[in-house]
């Protein structure tokens, strides 16, 4: 029977903690599911020595980087490198995002006590030292009780437990490495969602019936990356939805990455993977973020923090160097530790493309379910005023665009989604209002 040889995973699940307040059994559920289902040589077929399992009381910090290590040392460019990490997640008290580990003590539901937890550096800093070229890291942490009031028949729980890592973790991790893409169970402001009758969460059902082969295409022998994704996404959305909930697990990717075997498909035989015909763009219609660094532009051996490369620019060798706004054309090269490098992009300025984007929010609210507490025209009128606003350019009131969108937080915070991710938009040629008035939006936070 085949093998996915060059396939090696880490699935974590922290059902149970030492502080028991804060347990979810159902994150082991998840986790043994996804470790089952790679093991399986009838399904995934990644050979059991490649693959970790740990959970509960074994499902330490230390474990954990000891696994990420072990993987290191053993994989080679060409693999398949395969995390999950189910339980908790949370800002520390230094205001960091750690993923919590049976061991870590917390501080309330929303904050964990650092030092005794997985680190986002540390999480980082193990990414860099694999050397494969592809690397799927999903994380389930942030757990709902608008589905269930409690996450254990016994044991009654505040609402909502834990944060999804923020998207600046998203993007270094992208950084670690060439072929790393990250899939979280929900965006920044939703959770992730179980029935309390159910063995699993709906990430956590999606993602082991997913890899089992359900839902999901045969593509020569393969499972792949968008794939996976495209059914993620539609099948946790849907759980959510039958509860009036919006759940939807969101994609982080480098532009250009793919085609991305996970697994094998039901254990066949795979063919040519060249001739697999795996998708090579996140499907349309979810919330997948391709992260783009402009057309033409070459980057190479950028490390260090806070890199920002756009448009047409030419990057070598930039170690510990702040980039802001590489201009078209730009030439930057083996820039010292600390430099600040910062020049202007001209954009062109299209209300065209502005209407463009903020269409989609208007259709989102045309298929938005009908609200007793607020009107789908109550809600298009405070899209309009952001887009009116932002169409001013560098004239745009940043504080009154703020007002709104907190507006959109309260009213309809699904639609606040659809609304900032039209106003943080990589399309080439958006307007220079775009960017402004977001930066301004973002500092004024």
């Amino acid at each position: 029977m085949a093998e996915f040889t060059q396939g090696h995973a880490l699935v974590v699940g922290v059902g149970n903690y030492k502080d028991t307040a804060y347990s979810v059994p159902i994150t082991y559920n998840d986790a043994k599911g996804v470790y089952d289902a790679l093991i399986n040589p009838a399904v995934c077929a990644y050979p059991p020595n490649h693959v970790t399992f740990l959970f509960n009381e074994n499902a330490t910090r230390a474990n954990i980087l000891a696994a990420l290590k072990t993987i290191a040392g053993r994989v080679e460019k060409g693999d398949s490198v395969f995390i999950f990490l189910a339980g908790h997640g949370a800002p520390a008290d230094d205001g960091t995002w750690h993923f919590a580990t049976h061991e870590t003590e917390f501080a309330s539901i929303k904050s964990i006590k650092s030092g005794n937890a997985l680190r986002q550096t540390e999480l980082l800093d193990a990414l860099r030292a694999i050397a494969a070229q592809k690397i799927l890291l999903l994380i389930n942490a942030c757990f709902s009780g608008l589905v269930a009031p409690a996450l254990a028949p016994s044991t009654p729980v505040p609402p909502t437990l834990g944060t999804p890592p923020p998207d600046e973790l998203s993007s270094a991790i992208l950084r670690t490495g060439e072929g790393r893409v990250i899939i979280t169970a929900s965006r920044g402001n939703q959770y992730s969602m179980f029935d309390i009758g159910a063995p699993r969460t709906f990430f956590g059902d999606a993602l082991v019936q997913g890899l089992n082969g359900n839902g999901v295409s045969n593509k020569n022998g393969y499972i792949g990356l968008f794939e996976l994704y495209e059914w993620l996404y539609k099948r946790a959305q849907q759980g959510a939805s039958k509860y009036q909930a919006v759940q939807e697990p969101v994609l982080t990717i480098l532009q250009g990455v793919g085609p991305f075997p996970v697994a094998l498909y039901k254990g066949s035989t795979p063919g040519n993977l060249a001739d697999a015909g795996l998708m090579t763009l996140p499907p349309p219609n979810t919330a997948a973020n391709v992260v783009t660094i402009g057309a033409g532009a070459t980057v190479s051996n950028i490390t260090g923090s806070n890199n920002t490369v756009t448009q047409n620019s030419n990057n070598q060798n930039i170690s510990g160097s702040n980039v802001v706004n590489i201009g078209a054309g730009a030439n930057v090269s083996q820039a010292a530790a600390g430099t600040n490098i910062q020049q202007t992009i001209t954009y062109s300025t299209s209300v065209g493309d502005l209407a463009t984007l903020f269409q989609s929010v208007y259709q989102k609210v045309d298929a938005r379910p009908d609200d007793p507490k607020v009107t789908k025209k109550e809600i298009k009128d405070v899209v309009q005023d952001i887009e009116n606003e932002v169409s001013k350019g560098e004239d745009a009131n940043a504080n009154r665009v703020k007002r709104w969108l907190e507006d959109l937080q309260d009213i309809a915070p699904d639609i606040l989604q659809v609304t900032a991710a039209a106003l943080l938009n990589p399309i080439a040629g958006v307007a220079k209002a775009i960017e402004l008035v977001a930066k301004k939006v973002q500092a004024a936070n």
